[in-house]
């Protein structure tokens, strides 16, 4: 469907989430707000999230009650969401303009603007999905920043909390699609922290975290300041503005951190989230994602093995904050999303020309990609390592028949929450740029 721009007078956008949720939109906000300045917008979130928005100057109306939505008599809605309830909600309130992704099914039924999102395009930032739900609307956003602000009166009372000096920032919790590294780690983190760098460091969390919070304060000597469940949404956007360093999983707070331009060491131990997909966006960061293998398929909400948890060690993450303040880590966008790539690709090299394979597997061990190779495996074999190894490309240097490789890399969707790519090459290699320049390529015409 055609939108007439000119018709549009009231937005309404629907991302009733979590915290992270809504700040990895604000920069599809700012666009539309530049798009349509003498629109009103209105968005639809969840109590939780009501005081950070009210401090968005791009937003004119917060929608906490659905029923509120049908008086509203908007012209365009888009859907952040994408939950069938509420796309079928915008539906029933006759929007004229409804702009949603149609990669789930049902949902296209209730959209009469339709947008197909891959999400399994691990090469894409999730901030970056949701800027296609504006291509429809002609909306190009080149150098997309979070639109975060803290609160004044929030700043003004986290002044009596954290008075003025340096502060690293420890989040001990995680939002369930990551696993959250143990309190003895945390605690000798804060230690080393304090005793080596001699600043401060301020526990965060909610609720969840108290009973973590506690063993932390009861290992750590001296103590870090507990501010687990002790501060409200406005006075946590305050408090990480004060921040030297962040250090955490990727949670709310991670995202609203970046937003707030802090440094951030980000801890991403599993196999199940991808730097490329949830890294701290535009902000100085460092990720440590350890190459741990590991033969379970990863679900790190049910998950009890340690195995990825203990490969990122106190020391390593007190390097880590040490190097950005020193002005290290990835200074741009460009250098995070190179050195997420190599954090996100797991590449198994297979073929019997064992001086090729060696070649290409040395290019791309050499330059920090993770990269394994064989000679030759069973079908069974094959998918124990994709698991394992956490594969998603699987580059065959033969040029003979490949229907196994090709049957495991559709087999491997069974086990993987991203199906290995199969890629055939036979040329030779003399840099890994030329091999992960293939990589990206061949993954575009995939997901696009």
């Amino acid at each position: 469907m055609q939108i007439n721009k000119e018709k549009i007078k009231k937005i309404l956008l629907i991302r009733p989430e979590m915290i992270g949720d809504y700040v990895i939109i604000t920069p599809a906000i700012t666009a539309l707000k530049n798009a349509f300045p003498n629109a009103k917008i209105a968005i639809f979130i969840k109590e939780m999230t009501k005081s950070l928005v009210e401090t968005n100057p791009d937003i004119d109306e917060i929608i906490l009650d659905p029923n509120q939505i049908k008086k509203g008599s908007f012209d365009l809605a888009i859907d952040f969401y994408g939950d069938p309830k509420y796309a079928r909600l915008i539906y029933l309130c006759r929007i004229p303009y409804r702009i949603g992704d149609c990669s789930r099914i049902l949902n296209c039924l209730f959209y009469n603007v339709r947008v197909f999102i891959n999400w399994r395009d691990f090469t894409k930032h999730y901030l970056e999905h949701y800027l296609e739900l504006l291509r429809p609307l002609g909306i190009e956003v080149k150098d997309p920043k979070i639109n975060i602000r803290p609160a004044k009166s929030a700043e003004e009372s986290v002044k009596k909390l954290l008075p003025s000096g340096k502060y690293i920032g420890l989040h001990i919790g995680t939002g369930g699609s990551n696993r959250s590294w143990t309190s003895k780690n945390f605690a000798k983190t804060a230690e080393l922290i304090m005793e080596k760098l001699g600043l401060q460091v301020v526990l965060l969390g909610g609720k969840k975290e108290e009973a973590k919070a506690k063993e932390i304060m009861n290992l750590s000597n001296p103590k870090p300041i507990n501010l687990v469940n002790k501060i409200s949404l406005p006075e946590l956007a305050a408090v990480l503005s004060k921040l030297a360093v962040y250090v955490g999983s990727d949670t709310g707070p991670f995202h609203l951190a970046a937003g707030l331009g802090i440094p951030i060491v980000a801890l991403m131990p599993t196999k199940f989230v991808k730097p490329t997909q949830w890294g701290p966006w535009n902000t100085r960061n460092i990720v440590l994602r350890p190459n741990s293998p590991c033969d379970k398929a990863c679900n790190p909400r049910s998950c009890k093995d340690s195995t990825c948890l203990i490969k990122i060690s106190p020391d390593e993450v007190l390097s880590a904050i040490q190097s950005l303040m020193a002005g290290g880590g990835n200074n741009t966008l460009e250098e995070s999303k190179k050195d997420w790539i190599k954090k996100s690709l797991n590449i198994l090299l297979i073929g019997k020309d064992l001086k090729n394979l060696e070649k290409a597997s040395s290019l791309l061990f050499n330059d920090d990609y993770r990269a394994c190779s064989i000679k030759n495996a069973s079908l069974r074999k094959l998918l124990s390592i994709f698991v394992k190894e956490d594969i998603n490309i699987l580059h065959s240097l033969d040029s003979g028949p490949n229907f196994k490789l090709r049957l495991a890399c559709l087999l491997s969707s069974i086990k993987l929450l991203l199906p290995v790519l199969f890629i055939k090459t036979t040329q030779a290699f003399n840099q890994s740029s030329e091999i992960i320049d293939i990589y990206l390529k061949t993954l575009c015409r995939k997901f696009h």
